[in-house]
């Protein structure tokens, strides 16, 4: 018996030795790579090492000092423990890797503790077998080779699940090696657990449980090296993936997943390339989304980006492509739509799809966009000239409004070539103080005083030539300067009001325009109080304007905003009135201070009497409501008087004065009363 446990002792150990080695390893990939599964099993095969190391030191202690001796019975129990370890942690590692789930702490302690109690016990259930050392050695090794036998077919069958695609088709060579290797352990611990039933029955040692130690052994150094080539296969296909997601994300924008500029400009190169026919090339971009950004913020902005993103592509065949450009810009590319009204015809299409509503975090968001196209190869052979003349027709389809449609035309490469220049200058207008207010006087026709100044901005392009806003402001707010230009504006006006009232002229009011985006930019309030406190002027000196078609642009907004302005004590006035929607409705649902006649009634109310009857029509509706009127654009006498026959306020115009500079506003207040003859 000597003879054959030394033989069994010597397997045991071997194998222990193999267990610590592979536990080693494993542990080493863990603080490498921190897989938790690494982990598990590394404590598995340390479990693994003690279980066999104390059952062949167990068989030499039973053999010297009889089996219910303290020692061989400590040396069985936790032989046991770490049995059952072994089996958990083989068990928790295996579920880990092949279902990316992890076992709850709490739910590990309890299985680990549990087991422990077990493997404890485990031993006192022999105590009634014969005290001889090879019947109890044959009792432990069945009792533990049948839970090990299902653990590990277990784990085989776990682990031996259909491998995942891979581009490499050796990929899942480790995964099968240790599938395979667990599954004929489990069945080696399963004949284990027959052969030591066996020999307990016939109390006699059988020369094949040699044979089955050896097998164990070689199927441990299987499953070591398999779980080192599945481990090195993982990070290989990480590698790989990660490779592939870092190309993606530089050709793919990260919010959409659509394509970006690159692959889009790669796409439409490939397409001019071997494309046997034209195509077309729309660019987009958003109308009013600068106002979502800063009212709703970014990442409700980036949903409704995403929204559109997946309308367009929605509407796209398979070999047509949309891109995002960045911030509110997408690009579409079809191929085989050369013609002019057909690429057109689909770009309206696509507008109109743009603009239906849509909700988005439970609000219902009404969006527009302006679109440019071009079409191959009749604008451009390239992909950089057709995606520079479908945005110079983006540019061409801003300028008519929201909504609109322009295909590319050769004239305006060289208006772009300008615009550019232009822009380039615009940019520096401010830090080069080249932006200047000129103030036109407004007169109070009842006291024939000047009651107050509308600042007007201009643009000084070289001594003695500006530029009126008309001229520039639209370009400013394509590039994102209007807001800026506002502001300062704001400033401007009321540190010069500031300096008139403290020169002795305290009853001055100030009108300053609004752009649309100045208006509804949510900050507006916020910033007038600043301005407000910072030049120490009476709230109600300031009048702040807006068109009537910016009011109308979202009525309910508009209203909140007005009232926001109104709580602080500024004026409002609606400017260009009659020129737009002219709802007589929110003329009374406004908390408007003033309403200027738009010049357009002003130039025929002398002559014409539709226009006599519409302005006398608004200053009698103004009056019911208690708002001033202002009649602009007064070039003649006779239309200074006819206004005020009809009982308009005050009005202003280049009989009474152009806009001037601070220096000439200031000699036309000290002068007194208005006289038509300091006007000239």
């Amino acid at each position: 018996m000597l003879t054959h446990s030394t033989m069994v002792y010597a397997i045991f150990l071997a194998q222990a030795v193999e267990a610590i080695l592979i536990a080693c390893l494993l542990l080493a990939f863990h603080r490498h790579y921190q897989r938790l599964y690494l982990r598990d099993w590394a404590r598995g095969w340390w479990a693994l090492a003690v279980y066999l190391a104390c059952g062949g030191a167990g068989l030499y202690a039973a053999a010297e000092l009889g089996a219910r001796h303290p020692l061989p019975l400590a040396l069985a129990t936790v032989s046991f423990v770490a049995a059952y370890w072994n089996i958990a942690w083989l068990l928790l590692g295996s579920y880990e890797v092949t279902s990316g789930a992890t076992l709850a702490p709490r739910r590990r302690f309890w299985l680990l503790a549990g087991l422990a109690a077990v493997g404890a016990l485990s031993p006192l259930i022999f105590l009634g077998i014969p005290d001889g050392p090879s019947e109890q050695f044959y009792a432990r090794v069945s009792v533990r080779a049948l839970p090990s036998a299902i653990a590990f077919l277990a784990a085989g069958v776990l682990t031996w699940r259909p491998v995942r695609r891979s581009a490499n088709p050796a990929y899942g060579t480790g995964q099968r090696l240790v599938g395979g290797a667990f599954f004929v352990y489990g069945l080696g611990q399963i004949a284990a657990f027959v052969l030591g039933l066996l020999q307990l029955a016939s109390r006699s040692f059988f020369a094949v449980a040699s044979y089955l130690g050896l097998l164990d052994l070689l199927l441990l150094s299987c499953i070591g090296l398999g779980m080192v080539v599945w481990l090195l296969e993982e990070e290989r296909e990480r590698a790989v993936r990660a490779a592939d997601h870092a190309d993606h994300l530089v050709r793919h924008d990260p919010i959409t997943g659509l394509p970006n500029r690159r692959l889009f400009l790669d796409r439409l190169a490939q397409e001019l390339d071997g494309g046997d026919g034209g195509g077309a090339v729309f660019y987009f971009d958003l109308d009013r989304f600068k106002v979502i950004n800063d009212s709703l913020g970014h990442p409700f902005g980036d949903r409704v980006i995403e929204r559109m993103g997946r309308r367009l592509s929605a509407a796209l065949g398979e070999h047509e492509l949309v891109a995002r450009f960045g911030g509110d810009e997408f690009t579409v590319l079809l191929p085989g739509l050369g013609e002019a009204e057909a690429a057109t015809a689909t770009a309206r299409e696509l507008l109109e799809l743009l603009r239906r509503p849509m909700e988005v975090g439970g609000r219902e968001v009404f969006i527009g966009a302006c679109v440019g196209v071009s079409l191959y190869p009749r604008h451009g052979s390239d992909a950089e000239s057709l995606i520079k003349n479908a945005e110079t027709a983006l540019h061409g389809a801003k300028e008519h409004g929201t909504s609109g449609c322009q295909l590319f035309q050769p004239h305006m490469g060289i208006q772009a070539t300008r615009t550019l220049s232009l822009e380039t200058r615009l940019r520096r207008a401010l830090d080069n103080e080249e932006l200047t207010l000129f103030y036109q006087p407004v007169l109070d026709l009842a006291s024939d005083r000047l009651v107050g100044f509308e600042a007007l901005m201009r643009w000084r392009l070289r001594p003695q030539r500006y530029l009126r806003p008309d001229r520039f402001l639209p370009l400013a707010e394509s590039i994102g300067l209007v807001e800026e230009f506002d502001g300062w504006a704001l400033a401007t006006a009321a540190r010069q009001l500031s300096e008139w009232h403290q020169a002795g002229f305290p009853g001055l009011y100030m009108a300053v325009n609004l752009s649309a985006r100045r208006f509804e930019n949510p900050d507006l309030p916020k910033r007038v109080q600043e301005v407000i406190t910072e030049n120490r002027l009476p709230a109600a000196a300031l009048e702040l304007e807006i068109t009537e078609t910016v009011a109308m642009r979202d009525p309910v907004a508009s209203s909140e905003v007005l009232e926001a302005l109104k709580r602080l004590g500024v004026r409002v006035a609606i400017d260009d009135f009659g020129t737009a929607y002219s709802s007589l409705l929110y003329l009374r649902t406004f908390p408007i201070d003033s309403l200027k006649i738009d010049r357009s009634f002003v130039r025929g109310i002398v002559d014409e009497v539709a226009d006599q009857e519409i302005a006398g029509s608004l200053i009698r509706l103004a009056h019911a409501l208690g708002v001033t009127v202002v009649g602009e654009g007064v070039e003649t006498p006779a239309q200074l008087e006819a206004l005020r026959s009809h009982g308009c306020d005050r009005a202003q115009g280049y009989y009474l004065s152009p806009p001037t500079t601070a220096e000439e506003c200031t000699r036309l207040l000290s002068q007194g009363p208005w006289l038509p003859a300091l006007a000239e």
